[in-house]
């Protein structure tokens, strides 16, 4: 049975979108919800200076607890390899227990909790006889891996792709939403066969109707070229029926293109005349099932047509 597009987009893509909407929904409650262990640091490098032939250099690194979880364990390692740790200080601005051990080589610190938002620093003046310093930071927690602060930290620019396809899929479903509550508002449109039906009937030729009823899945293009075949007949009764019957059907809105281009080609044969395409513009079309009847009635010259209205 062939479908039109209107239900397609009606009845299968809307509920599509709807089911893709709350597929992710989950997903982004997780992720807006869910705890997350953030242990960051920013390292940053002073300017180098040469001092009898060794080149130093002031190094700084601030160790952050940016989550929304409570920091165990932490241990921080900044050391340079090939280099000296001249001297070394903290500072501890949330008034964490912080251990911290100095070697020649490297700065240890361990911290036993680190709630969110706390956080510390680390300065070192460090000191090469190689050609650069290249200083390096170890952190790490039982929760989280220490990371270099970047300039994206929101977690939900993370998902911006998704929010944005679940924001796209809800506008599609209000806007067909929209569109059906739209034709709510008008009176129902006939269906394809009981217009073809009512047509038929209307001619009064019983021939005629008993075929649209063994038709299950007669199509607008199909009833037109029957009323083609019936209005090239010997009868001048059939021929005014199939005209009629094809004017009729030009009327109907949501007809596809072919098929109503189909059915003005055959009512321009019949009646031998070119059929103007204004007369079945959009603002024409019957959009009222009880308009359309009263519409066949009138156009076939049946009595008391439209009494039905009153």
């Amino acid at each position: 049975m062939k479908t039109e597009i209107k239900q397609v987009l009606l009845y299968a893509i809307t509920p599509a979108l709807i089911a893709g909407l709350f597929s992710i929904a989950p997903k982004l409650y997780e992720v807006a919800t869910e705890p997350k262990a953030v242990l960051q640091y920013t390292l940053v490098l002073g300017p180098k200076i040469t001092v009898d032939g060794s080149l130093q250099q002031v190094v700084s690194a601030r160790v952050s607890n940016s989550g929304k979880r409570t920091l165990t364990s932490l241990r921080g390692e900044l050391s340079i390899p090939g280099g000296t740790v001249v001297a070394a200080s903290i500072e501890n601005g949330s008034g964490l227990p912080i251990d911290s051990k100095q070697s020649s080589d490297k700065v240890v610190v361990t911290v036993p909790k680190m709630l969110e938002g706390e956080n510390f620093s680390i300065a070192a003046l460090l000191k090469s006889n190689q050609t650069g310093i290249q200083p390096a930071l170890l952190l790490r927690s039982e929760e989280a891996l220490g990371k270099q602060e970047l300039p994206t930290t929101s977690a939900f620019k993370d998902i911006r792709l998704t929010i944005l396809s679940a924001l796209l899929a809800a506008l599609s479903v209000l806007a067909m939403a929209l569109f059906a509550l739209s034709k709510l508002k008008r009176a129902t449109l006939p269906s394809r066969r009981n217009a073809i039906l009512y047509i038929a009937r209307a001619t009064q030729l019983d021939s005629l109707v008993q075929t649209v009823q063994r038709e299950d899945d007669i199509t607008y293009m199909d009833f037109a070229d029957m009323l083609l075949a019936l209005g090239r007949g010997s009868d001048e009764d059939s021929k005014r029926n199939a005209i009629a019957g094809l004017k009729c059907l030009l009327a109907i809105e949501g007809m596809a293109d072919l098929s109503r281009n189909i059915a003005r080609r055959d009512l321009e044969v019949l009646s031998g005349e070119s059929i103007e395409r204004a007369l079945w513009e959009k603002e024409s079309l019957i959009t009222d099932a009880l308009a359309f009847r009263n519409y066949v009635d009138s156009t076939f010259n049946l009595k008391n047509y439209g009494a039905s209205a009153v």
